[in-house]
């Protein structure tokens, strides 16, 4: 258990993913967690993958269940188990209404109706009583930029409400809509879930919004939700601010805004009350009728936040028009002009004067070959006091740049967690405190790392593991700390768009930036390099992979916030001109949209992992979506398509998110198309053992391959697709495919870097690493280990140098490092 904050509230909702290996547990079989004493605890189990297409045995199960305490808990399965059930169970009916009782809380929703929150009652006594108010129960809104507002209400279509779980420990419903305008223009899609639990009058509430509009005539100026109720008046108000909580009694209106990542402000009845830095993201309401509070999760990390009560209701903004209009245009109008010298630039800032300058591939007169596709730290202070001296007026970037119009915020979607708790009596501050500590931060109960790691569940993953190579273990962690927790609190890497995302790991010298700009006022790394998105290695799956390995807390909580982010701010979701970039994610550029839409760095790898972890349908609703972006891109021959793109990753990273997520749903339409693109993807393997660079469908049917004559160590999730492929398949074909690879990595001796000379050091490892570790596991071959324990021992000395920003891609190097070790260590952990 894992539960900070949490020790004063039980019981303690949570809801654990869990990895079983194959054969061990049957799906549907019996179920249930125990406390340390043994005593049985009322458990819920839903099977979320299986380990074949048979369906026979449990790869993924969610448990939900209710901990009396923070104490180790023990999960019990097979024959003789006999689950427990609540005293209260959740019971859900779809009759003429949808009716959801948790014993304490029951919800009253509508089919067929806008206004589709009927009732909320609450435990009064032997009595029930029902604390919305008179107006429509809850309203979803926004506002643009022309002075158009939309909301949920009468005027829009009515939603569709599905019910996506339905046990004795949790109910979870969802809930699909659109805004609309008072004339019944329809405005950017809602989708809400809402999850009940036993015994308990508190929701768990996901709000998604997507901007299906287009950018260049559009931008939003609220966004949020109304919750009508009907507490009575004589109300008492309190906030939950930074160091103590802030009330009053007998209030009319109260404003809890927090504005920035260290500045909130309360303002009662009109007037000033409070201020401070981060506050706890929690307000109750009390009056003579009825109580409720309310908790936004990580309200000061996803600023600009507002919540506003009144005798009215709940005013949950989730972007207060006092923050200013959300602008999801691409800012750099004009592609970048980039050169190699001073002379290059000036020379192009004179025949175009209104053009941002890039200095991506900047030498400046440091002592580098010509053709080198970047300098060194030398190249970049000439450039920052090329850009003090000539750049006053002008766009300037660091990174990778795109200045194509087409690439803007449409289609980004972005969901909010917030819980409400209902009661007929009063929220005491002290309850209140430790209930919002545990949505700020949740409880989780995982297994230990040994065991989630040995279930193959997750690949090859070794788990950390004291004594075994302590100093490769050390290294790692001191990357993640210098290189991602300590930037993202240095410079406040936070807001509601922006938060999970990480600095642009795509350029070598991103650390060189990072360290001659530091000390400069209201520095912020991501505003010199930009985004990073994702990568064409998925950083989401390594995150997930470091908590696993580790089971510490500070890797789920980046791994949570990185996957939250990419899949709904970095994806495409909807478009208004082009349905084909649905389900992409945006390659690095400087704004979280300004990259084009990239096949190649689009992965749902770490977004299954996150539903498997949590349960996340949103997760696994986005997974979906890049799945269908692949199907949507199948040639005649029922081959993916890639006519143009270079790079042999633009292809089998498509085909490998199609073999993961066949994997998960095991519906044909992926997996014939998986089959079929792999099959063309083997045909092109050379004698060598390698594959070429890059890789074209070519011909009338698409069903012929053009090739380049590069060879490379391998791209992308290529590793990936080989391992699940034949791992489904036990394809001797795809056998003899991985071996050939791996034989040719040893005679190139691609296992070892050379950071001295310019390489990316151990960095560059992960996709041969992987490649290595497979052929071991079939062969037992020691040329494999002895390759991969030979690059292991390079590592320590190099770790340093990354923390230390004194090397290449360092904002990249914890993630493919961490890949690297996650193969490395299976194989010669031992």
């Amino acid at each position: 258990m894992d539960a900070p904050g949490a020790e004063k509230l039980a019981p303690l909702p949570i809801t654990q993913g869990i990895p079983f290996p194959d054969e061990e547990l049957e799906r549907g079989a019996p179920v249930r967690v125990v406390n340390s004493e043994g005593q049985p605890l009322p458990t819920q189990y839903t099977c979320l993958a299986t380990w074949n297409s048979d369906l026979k045995y449990v790869k993924w199960l969610l448990i939900d269940f209710q901990a009396p305490d923070t104490r180790d808990v023990f999960l019990e399965y097979g024959n003789g188990v006999e689950p427990e059930l609540p005293s209260c169970p959740v019971t859900v009916e779809d009759e003429a209404s949808l009716q959801v009782s948790t014993g304490a809380l029951e919800l009253e929703l509508a089919h067929g109706d806008p206004d589709f929150l009927k009732a909320v009652r609450v435990k009064s006594d032997d009595s029930w009583k029902d604390v919305l108010g008179d107006k429509n129960g809850l309203a979803l809104y926004m506002a643009d930029s022309r002075g158009l507002s939309f909301d949920s209400g009468a005027a829009a279509p009515a939603p569709a409400i599905t019910i996506e779980d339905s046990g004795p420990m949790r109910a979870s419903l969802c809930i699909k809509g659109f805004h609309a305008s008072e004339d019944s223009r329809v405005f950017c899609p809602y989708i809400l879930r809402i999850h009940a639990f036993a015994g308990r009058s508190d929701l768990r509430i996901f709000h998604t919004f997507v901007f299906d509009q287009d950018p260049e005539r559009v931008s939003l100026t609220e966004i949020g939700m109304k919750l009508s109720l009907g507490l009575g008046n004589q109300l008492s108000l309190a906030f939950g601010g930074d160091h103590e909580h802030h009330s009053r009694q007998n209030c009319s209106r109260a404003e809890f805004v927090q504005m920035t990542d260290d500045e909130y402000e309360a303002i009662l009845d009109g007037q000033p009350f409070a201020a401070g830095c981060r506050s706890r993201g929690w307000a109750s309401c009390i009056g003579n009728e009825g109580s409720v509070a309310v908790a936004l999760r990580d309200m000061w990390r996803e600023h600009p936040k507002a919540i506003v009560l009144d005798e009215e209701g709940i005013d949950i903004q989730l972007m207060p028009e006092s923050a200013g209009p959300l602008n999801l245009r691409n800012l750099w109008t004009e592609w970048p002009i980039r050169g190699k010298t001073e002379e290059e630039l000036l020379a192009q800032m004179a025949e175009r004067p209104t053009a941002g300058v890039s200095f991506k591939g900047f030498l400046g007169t440091a002592d580098v070959p010509q053709n080198s596709a970047e300098g060194n730290e030398q190249s970049m202070r000439e450039a920052k006091a090329f850009a003090e001296k000539h750049l006053q007026d002008r766009q300037v970037s660091w990174g990778d740049t795109d200045g194509d119009p087409r690439n803007n915020g449409a289609g980004l979607a972005k969901t909010h967690e917030l819980w409400i708790d209902f009661r007929a009596e009063s929220h005491a501050a002290d309850e209140v405190e430790p209930w919002a500590a545990m949505i700020d931060q949740p409880p989780i109960a995982p297994p230990e790392p040994p065991y989630m790691c040995g279930t193959g569940a997750m690949r090859v993953l070794a788990a950390r593991e004291e004594g075994v190579y302590p100093e490769v273990e050390c290294g790692l962690e001191l990357m993640f700390d210098k290189l991602y927790l300590e930037p993202v609190e240095k410079c406040r890497l936070y807001g509601m768009i922006d938060y999970g995302d990480l600095p642009n790991g795509h350029l070598r010298n991103d650390g060189v930036v990072y360290r001659i700009f530091q000390d400069e006022p209201g520095f912020k790394i991501t505003d010199l390099i930009g985004w990073f998105n994702n990568e064409g290695l998925d950083m989401c799956t390594s995150l997930w992979q470091s908590f696993a390995r580790t089971g510490e807390r500070k890797f789920w909580a980046l791994a949570e916030a990185n996957s939250e982010h990419v899949e709904d701010v970095d994806t495409i979701h909807a478009h208004p001109t082009d349905a084909h970039r649905v389900g992409w994610t945006h390659y690095h550029s400087m704004l979280h949209w300004s990259g084009g839409a990239s096949p190649s760095h689009t992965h749902p790898h770490g977004w299954l992992l996150h539903y498997f972890f949590t349960g996340n349908r949103r997760a696994l609703e986005v997974s979906r979506e890049v799945a269908d972006a692949a199907l949507r891109r199948q040639e005649p021959s029922g081959i993916y398509s890639n006519r143009g793109g270079l790079i042999r990753r633009e292809f089998t990273d498509p085909v490998a998110n199609l073999w993961a997520f066949y994997e998960v749903t095991w519906e044909e339409k992926y997996g014939d198309c998986a089959r079929r693109s792999l099959d063309f993807f083997l045909s092109t393997q050379r004698e060598s053992g390698q594959f070429p660079g890059d890789i074209f469908t070519d011909g009338e049917r698409g069903d012929q391959a053009r090739v380049s004559e590069a060879e490379d160590s391998g791209c992308g999730m290529e590793c990936y697709m080989l391992y699940d492929a034949y791992r489904i398949t036990n394809d001797p074909a795809i056998r003899k495919a991985i071996i050939a690879v791996a034989d040719w990595i040893l005679r190139e001796k691609y296992y070892l870097t050379d950071m001295a000379n310019g390489g990316g050091g151990i960095t560059d490892m992960s996709v041969p690493a992987a490649h290595l570790a497979h052929a071991y596991q079939l062969t037992q071959d020691d040329r494999y280990s002895d390759a991969l324990r030979e690059a292991l021992d390079q590592f320590p000395d190099q770790a340093q140098q990354y923390a230390d920003m004194k090397a290449r891609v360092v904002f990249r190097s914890p993630l493919t490092t961490q890949q690297f070790l996650a193969a490395a260590l299976t194989v010669v952990g031992d």
